[in-house]
């Protein structure tokens, strides 16, 4: 596929979410990036990814430790890393 084509079909599924023409938020996109159902329903209402999968399920975080999550979405694996590095740990 030819550069400008693909970077029109992303722009415009991207804009689609932004408008919320498109479902942005539906569990069938986070599990398919790899999140799981408890994931899902554990952070707050209107929280998602559109990211490419779930970083935290990759670490091996333990209680105690420091996470920065460099990403720019909402917070989704901010929130399951916080229940992973608990009360002692940052994110």
């Amino acid at each position: 596929m030819e550069e400008e084509k693909l970077k029109k079909i992303v722009r415009e599924g991207y804009g689609k979410i932004a408008k919320k023409e498109s479902c942005c938020c539906c569990p069938e996109i986070g599990r398919e990036t790899g999140y799981t159902e408890d994931e899902l329903r554990s952070v707050p209402e209107g929280v998602f990814s559109l990211g490419c999968g779930n970083a935290v399920a990759l670490a091996s975080l333990e209680e105690g430790e420091t996470v920065l999550d460099l990403g720019s979405g909402m917070g989704l694996d901010c929130f399951l890393a916080a229940k992973k590095v608990g009360g002692k740990g940052r994110v």
